[in-house]
């Protein structure tokens, strides 16, 4: 969809030629300091922004040059939010905790200027472009524009204090050399002072298969949807075997109906149908690990009357924090003193809202949650009474409760388990409950639940194969998914799943960055101190390096978000910038 934005094609912004032909960089002057940004999409657009403040407020004779790499055509909103992405892609991140501005930016007489002061809802308002209501989830597209839009008004602000240039090439290999870094990317290969690298998902890629044996789909991929999902890729009337049960699940489906013509329609009770197009596949069988469903966000206002009770909790898990802090010999346990505070809090949550109820056991209700293994119609069931609870059809219960207190309490668990905040035996346990909740807690908006049910009603989704039933190729190629003697024969399989934060491109950025001998010898997933920096072996740093993003979850809770508030690693990296430039 188009929202009026050029792309960003040149290979220059503000007059710093970029060269075309791989050569080695001219020598610079003692004083004169090089960074590299490798990937800007919205992270690294908030580290541009960063460093634009920092040269704004710490002024510096060195002469300062930012070469930006971002192979997709409107850096700020990369990959994920392609402003030519069709509008069916929706967030499952409402308008209003869209925010580009730096949380602690000020108006004012007396203060330094922001160099971004409109949130998406103020963007969007002379724009209208979609839904403004601040409940409501925008197409993946129009927050691009947002994003991309944020990302020019950063350049033109950075370009008053130092040199930038953006070449839209992918980077291939780093590597350290002394105290700089070398860069090799499609078109040439350059010496750096400083190296950020922020490469998110690293491209849209397959993930990478959970069993050597496993059966490889014929599409590996779903995105870019219009490309991979297209009919020449899965014709009308396939049967459509779909790995994966979660968001990406959820797109590829809406890109196989609504993106093939179907027409969704709303009535006044909150209840959707479909009217098929006659361009869909015929069934959809989707299968996962668990079968268990991404539930529906409810409105999160209901949750604004419990704010006394929310900060109450929020003291309680950083006075945790602090005391942790206060005792080198003590780390957290998240099973024993962080998970029984966030259990009284979704249990007084719910007695709040629900007095009417005779007894609440949240706990009961996460333990039967996690031992759930059905499929077919109690899946339906489950999906719908989750969707009335969300549309306000039916009242709040235990999975909205336990739901609603993670979100409102997840800025203090990113502050306790970030950074080795848990005893080392205590992650798995942590980790456990962190995948439970992103079903619970970060699922699509409602109105993609409400379309999922009715494309069931129609038949065109099944869910009777959702567990223990693995795809089967036969000897002649014929496909099926098969359990215990059962089989249903299929036409096509999608992989309807993306790279996990620790499965790094084969032969990528971050994999060749893992090969560094300061960091190898670790063998394990990427870590970052609280300046952005790898740690390798005895938590040392690699010098004038700092990535952000997905890949360093290991460290940092919660990073693959828009969101500027709940981290603090960017800001930390700019002030220790500043600082060097100081020296």
């Amino acid at each position: 969809m188009s929202i009026g934005l050029k792309p960003s094609t040149t290979s220059q912004t503000t007059g710093q030629q970029t060269s075309r032909g791989s050569t080695w960089d001219e020598p610079l002057s003692g004083s004169d300091l090089r960074l590299a940004l490798i990937g800007c999409g919205p992270r690294g657009m908030y580290c541009l922004e960063r460093l634009t403040h920092v040269l704004e407020t710490h002024p510096t004779s060195r002469r300062v040059r930012v070469d930006i790499y971002e192979p997709a055509p409107y850096p700020g909103a990369g990959n994920i939010y392609d402003l030519r992405q069709p509008a069916y892609l929706r967030m499952n991140f409402s308008n209003r905790h869209i925010n580009a501005c730096h949380p602690n930016a000020r108006l004012g007489e007396g203060s330094p200027k922001p160099i971004l002061t409109e949130s998406f809802l103020q963007w969007n308002q002379s724009r209208q472009l979609c839904d403004n209501a601040p409940e409501s989830y925008a197409p993946r597209s129009v927050i691009g524009g947002y994003l991309h839009d944020a990302y020019q008004q950063v350049i033109a602000r950075l370009s008053n204090v130092a040199d930038v240039s953006l070449h839209p090439s992918q980077v291939t290999n780093l590597r350290r050399i002394g105290s700089r870094w070398r860069i090799w990317s499609e078109r040439m290969t350059v010496n750096y002072d400083s190296v950020v690298v922020t490469v998110g998902h690293e491209g849209w890629r397959c993930s990478q298969p959970h069993r050597p044996d496993e059966v490889i789909a014929d599409v590996a991929c779903v995105f870019p949807t219009t490309e991979r999902l297209s009919e020449t890729a899965i014709p009308a009337g396939s049967v459509v075997a779909m790995r994966g049960f979660g968001l990406t699940w959820i797109d590829a489906v809406l890109a196989l109906t609504e993106g093939r013509g179907g027409k969704f329609v709303q009535d006044e009770h909150k209840r959707w149908s479909y009217t098929q197009s006659g361009r869909e596949p015929a069934k959809l069988h989707p299968f996962s690990r668990t079968g268990r469903p991404m539930l529906p966000k409810v409105d999160a206002s209901i949750g604004d009357g419990l704010s006394t009770l929310w900060n109450r909790y929020r003291r309680k898990l950083a006075r945790l924090r602090r005391d942790a802090s206060s005792d080198n010999d003590r780390l957290l346990h998240f099973r024993t003193d962080v998970w029984p505070l966030v259990i009284a809090a979704a249990d007084e949550a719910l007695r709040s809202m629900r007095p009417d109820l005779p007894s609440v056991d949240v706990s009961d209700w996460y333990r039967d949650w996690k031992r759930w293994r059905i499929c077919g119609d109690d899946v339906r069931h489950r999906l719908q009474h989750a969707y009335d609870v969300a549309t306000g059809v039916a009242p709040v219960d235990e999975a909205w409760a336990l739901g609603e207190t993670w979100r409102r309490l997840y800025s203090k668990l990113v502050a306790i388990v970030s950074h080795d905040g848990l005893v080392a035996e205590s992650l798995s346990d942590f980790e456990s409950v962190a995948r439970e909740m992103e079903r619970i807690a970060f699922g699509p908006p409602a109105e993609n639940v409400g379309r999922l049910l009715a494309l069931h009603d129609v038949g065109l989704i099944d869910f009777n194969n959702l567990i223990e039933f693995e795809p089967c190729r036969s000897s002649n190629g014929s496909l099926s998914l098969c359990c215990d003697g059962e089989s249903v024969a299929v036409d096509k399989l999608v992989d309807a799943t993306i790279p996990g934060p620790f499965h790094s491109q084969r032969g990528g950025l971050l994999e060749r960055l893992m090969n560094d001998p300061m960091l190898s010898p670790t063998h394990g997933p990427l870590r970052i101190d609280p300046q952005g920096r790898p740690l390798g072996e005895e938590d040392q740093p690699l010098p004038n390096i700092a990535v952000f993003g997905r890949s360093t979850e290991a460290s940092v809770l919660g990073n693959d978000t828009l969101s500027r508030t709940l981290h603090s690693e960017i800001d930390r990296w700019s002030e220790a910038f500043a600082a060097s430039l100081a020296k």
